[in-house]
Order: structure tokens, then sequence, then C-alpha cells
């Protein structure tokens, strides 16, 4: 029997739209099969219709026109449109907020020196040192990644293999400028840790590897793309894009069973029995391990290990807000974190007179970065004070908020932390991307079925790309060129 499609595709999240898009836009008969249980959407518990909340973790996106996730938008078609209409930039990246010391932190690196010679002076040699070497380690790790074809068919390039020993070596040495800032009285130490904590997305006590350092190389040089929706919206499009490519959608689907047609494919059973005869077949390792002929008996615990960002929404008279105050904030504590070791947080505020909340209020998103061994076995008990704790933060940390803060929802109340929209980092610099993207893709029954396993977190959505890229590569040899 001749396959109905080329590729089978379970769920329709980043992952599989990227990989489903591309191979659609290739020409091949893309479908993607997913049960549309509502995922990525607020539940019935969240937050109250009236308030719109930011639901991503960090405001630094890499959709520059350098970033490896920008080029890849534009070889399906939306980069440019997502740009330039639904992220309005702000020319103000965000404001870091310190116990005595308050800095706003702009795309220009001589404007952003400026504000760290004002509260930093004796410091200021330490953080021009800090970020030209950021700076070059950024441009080893970029050498030569220019060509998606040559990451998705995993090409090694002698210049870029070259890149990878000075880019090594490089950041071995960045350890001491570090331990230099951390010397140094003042709040320099934690201006350094507020951002590698969200940027490079690991726990603030650990020391910064050489991927983090790269990935917060941009910190002053970019502007800020706000959307209120989060990642959703970029599925959104990529959803549209598919099916102007030809790809089709098919909802209300649960797949129970995989088996083998010999030479021909392979069958996704459906639950009651009816089935899709496809040429190949991708899915995530968590769907994977969900279905009879998929699970390999493999038991995914990375959401342990992983950190993750935990949202809470609040709610605020707008006429307490001081005028011109910067609605991308991040926040230092001077103590521990309270019950939850929540010690850095990320404050997005609704712009004032926007939709995004009622007349004369305004929504406030406040996220931590907390692994997920933490989020593990949380219970009404605990979660009670978590709330009051960030509330009494708040309040201490910015003072205007004692009069008019209304707590209203937090991930924590419905223990979703490992379903958040994954982050949108910087630039993604790794040794070798093409290795990294590869790695994270299992061929089972001779290349026509691909697991692919979400890289680490750090990575953010340009990981995740480059595993839709590795996973195209592998299915083109079977699949060929397409219709075209």
């Amino acid at each position: 029997m001749t396959p109905d499609f080329d590729l089978t595709l379970i769920g329709a999240r980043y992952p599989q739209l990227a990989l489903g898009t591309l191979m659609a836009k290739r020409g091949h008969r893309v479908l993607i099969v997913h049960l549309d249980s509502g995922q990525g959407k607020p539940s019935s518990g969240g937050p109250p219709a009236g308030y719109i909340f930011r639901k991503r973790p960090t405001p630094l996106f890499g959709l520059d026109g350098d970033g490896l996730l920008r080029r890849f938008l534009d070889e399906i078609g939306i980069g440019r449109m997502l740009v330039q209409r639904s992220y309005p930039v702000n020319p103000v990246s965000y404001q870091v907020v310190l116990p005595r010391h308050r800095i706003n932190v702009y795309s220009k690196r001589d404007r952003l020196l400026e504000e760290l010679r004002r509260e930093f002076p004796s410091s200021i040699d330490a953080f021009r040192t800090f970020f030209s070497e950021l700076d070059d380690l950024a441009a080893l790790w970029y050498e030569d990644i220019t060509d998606l074809d040559s990451l998705e068919k995993s090409r090694p390039a002698m210049s870029r293999i070259s890149s990878t020993f000075r880019g090594n070596s490089k950041a071995r040495g960045m350890s001491h400028l570090l331990g230099d800032l951390g010397r140094t009285p003042g709040g320099e130490a934690g201006f350094a840790a507020v951002q590698h904590h969200f940027l490079g997305s690991y726990p603030l006590d650990a020391s910064p590897d050489p991927l983090a350092l790269a990935l917060i190389h941009n910190i002053g040089r970019r502007g800020t793309f706000q959307e209120p929706a989060g990642t959703s919206s970029l599925a959104d499009l990529m959803r549209i894009r598919f099916e102007e490519f030809g790809g089709e959608i098919k909802t209300g689907f649960r797949a129970t069973a995989v088996k083998s047609r010999g030479g021909n494919g392979v069958t996704l059973v459906e639950e009651g029995g009816a089935e899709v005869h496809t040429r190949t077949l991708s899915t995530t390792a968590d769907i994977a391990s969900m279905i009879q002929g998929l699970n390999s008996g493999r038991k995914n615990n990375s959401h342990q290990s992983a950190v993750l960002p935990v949202r809470f929404f609040l709610g605020l008279d707008d006429s307490i807000v001081p005028v011109g105050m910067e609605d991308n904030l991040f926040c230092l504590r001077e103590d521990r974190g309270g019950p939850l070791g929540l010690k850095a947080l990320y404050i997005a505020l609704s712009p004032s007179g926007s939709e995004m909340a009622p007349e004369g209020k305004r929504s406030m998103t406040v996220t931590g970065l907390v692994s997920g061994t933490q989020l593990e076995g949380l219970t009404d008990e605990r979660v009670s004070p978590i709330h009051d704790d960030l509330i009494q933060t708040l309040e201490t940390m910015i003072p205007f908020l004692n009069d008019g803060l209304d707590f209203i929802h937090s991930d924590l109340m419905d223990n979703q932390g490992a379903g958040l929209p994954r982050p949108l980092g910087g630039g993604l610099l790794s040794w070798f991307p093409a290795l990294i993207g590869r790695s994270r893709v299992r061929s089972i029954r001779r290349g026509r079925i691909t697991i692919l396993s979400l890289p680490p977190r750090a990575l953010g959505m340009e990981g995740e790309t480059l595993m839709a890229l590795a996973a195209a590569g592998s299915l083109g040899k079977i699949l060929g060129k397409g219709r075209h």
C-alpha cells in the first residue's frame, strides 16, 4: 500500500512544527497529529481574562539578523514578519535592580558602560574587559556558522573546528574576570550574576560554563522584543506557514501504537483503530514513551535537573507606578531567596494605558528560575508561604508596591512548571552546533522513525531549531528531495 504521507509528526509544539514546516517547504507530504489538549494555553484556574501577562522568562530574543533562530525563521518565511510586525522594539533592553544600585542596560555598549561607571566607578575597567572578552568569545563561536544546509547535514568545516579549540581555550580563561568582579565590594558580582542566572538559565551559585558565557555575550547590545503571549505567537505563525506549504494538521488524534510496514514505511494506529500510513515518523521522547512500539523502556528524568521558569501573576493600580519606570526589571535579593530559593527575579510590567489590563490596572509577571526537583511534590501548604514571601520581597525591593499590589495566580498553583514555554535565548554559540543538534535525535527502524530528545533548556528554542535541522537531515536521506 502506498503511504498516505512522507512524514507524520506526533505533537504540535515548536520542535514538531519547525521540522514539519521545513519538510513541507521542501515539497514533502507532511501530517501533524495531536490531541489538542490545550498545551501551552492558560488553564481554567489561571489568571483572569481581564489581565494579559507576559509568559516568557527573559526579554532577550535571538531574532537579530545573525541569530540561528532568525535565519531559520527567514528560511520558512516568517522571520522578517515576526520582527517587524509582532515585536515592537524597545530601545532600553531592561533595568537591573540590586541592593543600593539600579542600572539601565542599553542596547548600545557605550551607554551601558556609562551606567556601570556611574554605579561602580572603581570597576569600570574590569567590566570593559569582561564584555570585550565575551564579544571575542562569541565571535569565535559564530565563525563560519552561517549555512543552515551545512548545519543540517553536519558537514564539518576546518575553520569551525579551529574555532572550537580557540573558543574553548578562551572560555577557560574567563573565570578570573568573574572572580575579580566578585572580590570588588559594591554589587558588581550581583550585576553579573543576575544576568548569568537568567540568560544562561542555570542556578545562581553555579559557575558559568562556556555555553552560558556565549549566550550572554549580547548583554546591552540588543533591544527587547515585547509580546505578551510568550512563544505562542511564534507557534501560531509557524502553524499558518506549515499549512500554506501544503502541510496537514489533524486534531483530536490520540496515538496508541506504531506498527512496521516492512520497507514501505510505518503505520500509526489511532485510538479506535483508525490508521495512518506514512513513510517516516517523528515525535519527541516524552510522547514516544507513551506509545506502544515507540517506548524503549528509557525513563526521561531530564526535567528533574532542568532549570525551569516559574511565573507569578500580579495586578496593581496604575496610579502608584512612577512615571517613566522601565517595564523589564532584573532584581537580585539580598537574602537566599526564601522557601523556593528565588534569589534572582525578572519582573515584566505591562505598559501604562495598554490593553493588557482593565482600566486603571496594570499586570505584572514575576519570573524566577528553579530546578525541576524543587517543583516536584509541591503542596498547597508549601505554595502559600512562597507566595507570601514573594509579596514581601517585592514590597521591599520596590517601595511603591506597598499599596495596590494584588496576588492573582502562579504556575505553582497548577504545578505546570515543566510545560512552560521554552526560552528564546541569544545566538546559539556552541563549539559545534551540528553535533549538539544531532546528538538529540535518535533514529530507529532503519531511520524511518526519529525520536527527538529536547536539548538543555539553556539552549532554548535555538537548541530545538538545531534539533529540527538534524532530524530533517536524517529524514531527508530517506525521503529525497520531495515533490519539487
